[in-house]
């Protein structure tokens, strides 16, 4: 919150999103959109008019790594900053929602992926769960290959677990435990 209460920040960062330079507007994008993670300052950000400057963002005409990344991540900082019922009317332009299934394969293999280390796939997933509201944003995250991107982030989440768990128990219980672990109900063999 005091990164955005602090005065001449957010108006420094929507003129930013407006400038000249495409670093500007890439610095500006990224800045913006790990901002929008936070709930409580998402009020902020939308009364100082942060969703209005990302608009032309989203629709810039551009080649090269820094602008898919800067788009996708414009589209990241406006879901985040809608609410579920614009998130539902929401249909994205196809080529940027590949770009967040990227993103994430990305971001579960630990890799690097056009200039942009991403750490951490909930930076990429929340966004795509709302975008996930429309009908056709679901389809096409379907064609870009989202399903096996979720399946190997479901292993590497499941792997995880399983490191933490104390060694000598056998596979079933530490399906169970993986389970209670990710808030689920006790399970019972059948």
């Amino acid at each position: 919150e005091v990164i955005v209460r602090s005065p001449g920040v957010l108006h420094a960062l929507i003129e930013m999103c407006k400038g000249e330079h495409k670093s500007d507007r890439f610095t500006a994008m990224g800045t913006i959109q790990n901002l929008t993670r936070c709930s409580a300052v998402v009020p902020i950000l939308t009364d100082a008019g942060v969703l209005e400057a990302l608009i032309p963002a989203l629709n810039a005409f551009g080649l090269g790594e820094q602008h898919d990344v800067m788009r996708a991540e414009a589209l990241m900082a406006v879901t985040n900053l809608s609410s579920e019922s614009t998130c539902r009317g929401l249909e994205s332009d196809p080529s940027v929602l590949s770009i967040l299934t990227q993103m994430v394969q990305c971001a579960v293999r630990g890799e690097a992926w056009r200039d942009v280390a991403w750490y951490d796939a909930e930076e990429c997933i929340t966004p795509m769960c709302r975008l996930s509201l429309n009908a056709a944003n679901r389809a096409q995250f379907r064609k870009a290959g989202v399903m096996l991107v979720l399946g190997e982030l479901l292993a590497t989440w499941l792997d995880t677990q399983k490191r933490l768990l104390p060694e000598g128990i056998d596979e079933w219980e530490r399906t169970r435990a993986c389970h209670r672990a990710a808030g689920g109900e006790d399970v019972q063999m059948a």
